[in-house]
């Protein structure tokens, strides 16, 4: 198992999500971005994932690029536009399509 820390960065593409990117790849951690849509790379060790929270089937390809992606997750930044203002785990699907 590698050494490194990881963390995956939701809401990745521009602005804070951009920003947040490169701080954690200047301090040494691999990084699994996910954006709505691709902005190009954000620095040199990190993946690009590319999908739609509001539809399943692109939230479960998301996952499954994580699940390859990265032996584990050490930190998890939400940073998407949009969010709702409930716990993690009790959000549904149901709920992402309405943001």
């Amino acid at each position: 198992m590698k050494n490194q820390r990881s963390v995956a960065i939701f809401g990745a593409s521009s602005d804070i999500g951009l920003a947040t990117c490169q701080k954690y790849l200047s301090s040494g951690w691999e990084v699994l971005a996910y954006s709505k849509t691709a902005s190009g790379s954000v620095g040199a060790n990190n993946k690009i994932c590319c999908f739609d929270l509001s539809e399943e089937r692109s939230v479960e390809l998301g996952i499954s690029l994580y699940k390859t992606q990265l032996e584990r997750v050490d930190a998890l930044v939400w940073l998407p536009a949009l969010s709702l203002l409930e716990s993690y785990a009790d959000t549904s699907i149901e709920s992402f399509q309405q943001v």
